[in-house]
């Protein structure tokens, strides 16, 4: 039997707090998660910049798509969580919007989806900075692991995949490509350093 709840299911009243809209999504971004996603930008454009390969646009344009798929990613796990009964108003730790009863669970699906698009719209104009192949077989693995980490039947984070996706997403993935459309090309430095980010 599933244990998923319907989108209508009301969240109990007693988990309802009064918290501004602003604050609620804020929490639900979950900014001081960010940084993992940051980093490994700020790495790889210094690597670029001490050899002389720094490119501010392509920089930027990462750190975007890296920041953005970050907040998609952690609205949808709120939402998927929520559904799948693992977040509830009891739970111990950073409180979840949906769980707490601060936005609707259709409204957060939506805004992960938008972020997500956001994200993916940022990194279609990092095509003009690399092997377009390469850089769309990235985006299409952003986008369907961004829901997968929790949705669905098989989550990955409930199934034994969850380092595996830090090491790539967090570490290999951002290093790599954020270094390679700066420089043209990813040197052993980098991919021993995207590595190694990837395992922090």
């Amino acid at each position: 039997m599933s244990t998923e709840r319907p989108l209508s299911s009301p969240t109990p009243p007693s988990a309802v707090a009064s918290v501004s809209p602003l604050k609620a999504w804020i929490t639900a971004a979950r900014p001081h998660t960010l940084a993992a996603s940051a980093c490994p930008v700020v790495a790889a454009s210094a690597l670029a910049w001490r050899a002389d390969t720094f490119r501010f646009v392509p920089a930027a344009l990462c750190l975007l798509v890296a920041v953005l798929a970050q907040v998609a990613a952690n609205l949808s796990n709120d939402y998927f969580d929520y559904k799948k009964g693992a977040d509830t108003d009891r739970r111990v730790g950073h409180q979840r919007a949906v769980a707490s009863g601060w936005i609707a669970p259709q409204t957060m699906l939506r805004a992960s989806l938008v972020t997500l698009g956001l994200a993916l719209v940022c990194g279609l104009f990092l095509l003009a900075y690399g092997n377009p192949v390469l850089l769309l077989g990235a985006g299409v693995a952003i986008a369907l692991c961004v829901p997968a980490y929790t949705a669905g039947p098989y989550p990955l984070a409930y199934r034994g995949w969850g380092d595996v996706c830090v090491l790539l997403f967090y570490g290999v993935i951002p290093v790599c490509l954020t270094y390679y459309v700066q420089a043209g090309t990813v040197t052993a430095t980098t991919a021993w350093i995207s590595v190694a980010l990837g395992l922090l």
